[in-house]
């Protein structure tokens, strides 16, 4: 009779059914895991193996307690200042459906006389017996706290016709969205009112369950949430951890893996940090929530070794393993305040003990004050001085000890060693408490590659002493960092060099599609001088960088005429360097790989202005010719719409302009510095920038025109229209680049943040306007320049937009061409 009964319930056979299946599945993923992850889903299939066997309890349990739900509620209608109980109580418990109970102290109960009813009358009553739970919003300071009508909605939403199921969903789903969460397990009724119900359904992202009473839609729910083991509705979290624990019986949090595994596993320890191993990330997160985030982006992760807690050192003995399902091959050691301590610590041996100090916390935390841009150095120095915190520290722990040692709670032995761990810790910068000391050990480390200084040449400075005025000549230098050295600590990573090479294996695979400049011509040709050697290619950026604060007093102080110093001995260190990794290249030796890659250069890109300045073009671009591609005069490339290939540059062409040196009639100013690069050609190996030429450039122009043609000509929106756009559109991943509010000077000035803007202004305008062609090929063109794979014949297709974009531009704008639209 058990049997049929069981089978007579889908939900409760294939949830049977389901465990069989994982329990064999537990057995084989077990075998081939390492053992805490094993161990964790050794106890998460026992968890879910006592839940299958209580899940019935629903039904058994829930019927006893309903009549005290029922007083409860009327209870609480009373007391309630809002009159939404007593609504729903009106609503569902009408009047000649029900029948009085008489219950303790002769209270009263009006019961639905249908038990369907009265069940679901119950569970909605349940909304009303709990306190909401704050809930932070997404991006916000404040908190949402729900309404009581809120929760029941979150716990069993009630809609009246099967018409408003689609636009129900669709608005819970935006109110989540706002939340910064997703839309949950939810059980949704269809009918008048309780007493006509006529559809149950429990939704699943967008699959919908349909069941035959509430009592089952409940059951189910709850299942689909600990079987896929995912979290409670936020409103409705009081309401499902009432009936987990009332009535199933089940006394856990229902938490995911990572928080279950700490919240089972260390439920004793307070963890303040957690610090990924996977794969040598090494990332630290003080949140858990952002740390199952990124735990996610890892195809498999153990959470075993990934936690640290406040404390630095521990004794000798007071060291035990945190669980015992945690094995110290992975979780290395936990003492028992629940650190990690897999790093290697240096020893101090002091009164003749010796005791532990964690240096690499010392060295990390120093390290990430060097790296973080808004902390100078010298207040680096500053923190590494203030010694007197930990004086005061050692004074207050050494008080307090010395009372338990005058009440004889401690013996001499153990006030001995606890002042020998306090002598460590007194001083922890001690061995890094000057910038040379520091620079030392981070060199040592390999961490920190010294930059090289070379002298460039002279110049005057002014000298004012007791009213005499001198000018002394000093170095003019420059740093450069060895690029060997970047490229060897790189290349040494964990799965570095493997990628590497696997995706420039794969790109040798695509011969109809372009995804990396290793397909080109020119990459080939340079390929066949190394025969099997591997080869890397290095791209060269070149723009304006200033050191120091630019607002500051000390700005310019670092500044160099490069006209001065000429670019032969500017880039003379630049130009070795490239040489020694073509030539020589750099030794690797890993697990996975023992030999020697070579560099070639690729490209040289950047902006215009600058390629110009480094390779020996013209710097005016008032010039007659200011194309380092071709020589078209610049009248002539001011309404240019198609390319015309009996322009472009040549290499003998080109050195003839070198040697004439007519800077009027060629746009070559001088002989291009980069040719002392081995291999080097000038007019294949110089390249163009997406970010200058079309972000800034082009886009720039194109929808500053767009949008005082719309604002002002055509006066289709305003501009307050468009900056409350602005305002409220999702910008996604590019929330960091977002524009600010504009005004008709920015527009007149060619706004620059384009390629945000371009994504919201597109939902604002008429899709059938003339003009809006114009803005329709830009973006194709912007589509086919950001793809991650293009088909050969794309370069035909692309030439064409850009003709049919600049022909648009020039008829619509009655505005010439600029440089970077040729």
């Amino acid at each position: 009779h058990k049997c049929l009964s069981e089978l007579a319930d889908p939900i409760f056979f294939l949830t049977r059914t389901l465990i069989v299946f994982w329990h064999f599945t537990i057995i084989h993923v077990v075998s081939s895991l390492v053992t805490p992850i094993a161990n964790y889903y050794c106890l998460a299939f026992k968890l879910i193996i006592s839940i299958s066997y209580i899940l019935s309890n629903l039904v058994e349990n829930f019927p006893l307690h309903k009549s005290k739900i029922f007083e409860l509620g009327r209870i609480q209608s009373n007391n309630l200042k809002d009159k939404s109980l007593k609504s729903i109580t009106d609503e569902y418990l009408t009047p000649g459906m029900s029948k009085l109970r008489i219950f303790n102290h002769f209270c009263l109960i009006i019961i639905p006389e249908n038990d369907e009813a009265s069940s679901l009358a119950a569970f909605l009553i349940l909304s009303f017996l709990f306190s909401p739970i704050k809930t932070k919003r997404k991006r916000r300071k404040t908190a949402w706290k729900p309404s009581k009508i809120e929760m029941k909605d979150g716990f069993i939403t009630h809609i009246k016709s099967h018409t408003e199921l689609q636009d129900t969903v669709t608005r819970r789903k935006e109110k989540y969205a706002q939340l910064g969460t997703t839309l949950q397990p939810l059980i949704i009724i269809v009918g008048p009112n309780c007493n006509n119900i006529s559809l149950y359904f429990v939704l699943v992202d967008d699959t919908y369950y349909v069941l035959n009473s509430i009592l089952s839609s409940v059951n189910c729910c709850f299942k689909i949430i600990h079987a896929l083991n995912i979290q409670y509705p936020v409103e409705s979290l009081p309401i499902w951890s009432f009936i987990q624990k009332g009535f199933y019986k089940i006394f856990i949090k229902s938490v995911s893996l990572g928080h279950g595994h700490f919240t089972i596993c260390h439920p004793d320890y307070d963890f303040f940090e957690y610090t990924c191993s996977e794969n040598d990330c090494n990332r630290t997160f003080h949140l858990i929530n952002s740390f199952k985030k990124h735990l996610a982006t890892h195809k498999h992760y153990n959470p075993c070794s990934k936690v640290k807690s406040p404390s630095v050192a521990s004794g000798d003995n007071c060291s035990t393993s945190v669980n015992n399902n945690c094995s110290s091959s992975t979780l290395n050691l936990c003492s028992n305040n629940g650190i990690e301590t897999s790093y290697t610590p240096f020893e101090k041996d002091t009164r003749g003990n010796n005791c532990y100090i964690q240096e690499d916390y010392v060295c990390s935390f120093l390290s990430k004050l060097y790296s973080n841009p808004q902390v100078p150095r010298n207040v680096v120095q500053t923190i590494v001085d203030m010694s007197l915190i930990f004086d005061g520290i050692n004074h207050t722990l050494r008080s307090s000890v010395s009372k338990f040692l005058l009440d004889s709670n401690i013996s001499n032995e153990c006030f001995d060693h606890f002042n020998s761990i306090l002598e460590v810790v007194k001083d922890p910068f001690n061995d890094l408490n000057t910038e040379y000391k520091r620079f030392k050990y981070y060199t040592k480390l390999g961490t920190y590659i010294l930059p090289q200084e070379y002298v460039i040449g002279e110049q005057l400075n002014e000298n004012r002493q007791n009213n005499d005025f001198a000018l002394i000549p000093v170095n003019c230098t420059q740093q450069f960092i060895p690029i060997r050295h970047v490229f060897y600590n790189f290349f040494k990573m964990k799965n570095v060099l493997s990628e590497t090479l696997l995706y420039l294996n794969k790109c040798k695979l695509y011969n109809s599609a372009l995804m990396n400049f290793t397909q080109g011509s020119v990459w080939r040709k340079k390929q066949k001088d190394h025969e099997s050697q591997i080869v890397l290619p290095i791209f060269l950026f070149f723009d304006d960088y200033k050191v120091g604060n630019p607002l500051g007093s000390h700005s310019g102080i670092h500044k160099l005429d490069r006209q001065k110093c000429g670019n032969n001995i500017i880039f003379k260190p630049v130009i070795d360097e490239l040489n020694f990794l073509r030539e020589t290249g750099i030794d690797i030796d890993i697990d996975n790989f023992n030999g020697n890659i070579k560099f070639e250069l690729g490209l040289i890109i950047g902006d215009n202005l600058g390629i110009h300045s480094i390779s020996g073009f013209v710097e005016s671009f008032s010039a007659t010719h200011v194309c380092r591609m071709c020589k078209i005069e610049k009248k002539e490339m001011k309404k240019q719409c198609y390319a015309d290939d009996n322009l472009l540059r040549n290499l003998e062409q080109y050195h003839l302009d070198v040697i004439e040196g007519n800077v009027s009639d060629s746009g070559v100013k001088e002989a291009c510095v980069w040719y002392d690069v081995l291999s080097f050609s000038v007019l294949d190996q110089v390249g163009v920038d997406i970010m200058h030429d079309l972000l800034e450039g082009v886009c720039k122009y194109d929808l500053s025109f767009l949008l005082l043609y719309y604002i002002q000509d055509l006066k289709l929106f305003s501009l307050q229209v468009l900056n409350e756009r602005l305002l409220c559109f999702d910008y996604g991943p590019d929330k960091g680049s977002k524009p600010c509010i504009l005004h008709i000077e920015h527009l007149k000035k060619k706004y620059s943040k384009t390629f945000c803007i371009k994504n919201d202004v597109a939902y604002t305008i008429f899709r059938d306007e003339t003009v809006w062609e114009l803005y329709i090929l830009l973006r194709k063109i912007l589509d086919l320049l950001t793809s991650p794979l293009l088909q050969k014949e794309c370069c035909v297709l692309l030439q064409t937009l850009v003709s049919e974009h600049h022909d648009l531009y020039i008829k619509f704008s009655k505005f010439k061409l600029k440089p970077k639209y040729h």
